[in-house]
């Protein structure tokens, strides 16, 4: 039982990285784009580079883009 207790916890784990390491789905890119290359074209292609810049430019970017942000805790 504590094994498969420790196997579940791992794979949540896991998930949860990968979630926090860059991986979108389609709606936030499209509601992000825009912005991204209207204040952050010089950080592309690095997903964190431009996630940085789109906070620094929080006060500007579309509210679509803001609210994805506040969804992903960024």
């Amino acid at each position: 039982m504590i094994s498969r207790l420790s196997i579940i916890l791992g794979v949540l784990l896991v998930c949860s990285a990968a979630s926090a390491q860059g991986s979108h789905t389609p709606q936030e890119e499209k509601a992000c784009r825009r912005d991204a290359h209207r204040f952050c074209k010089d950080a592309m292609p690095d997903e964190f580079r431009v996630l940085s810049c789109l906070q620094a430019h929080r006060q500007k970017i579309s509210q679509a883009c803001r609210n994805t942000l506040e969804n992903r805790g960024a």
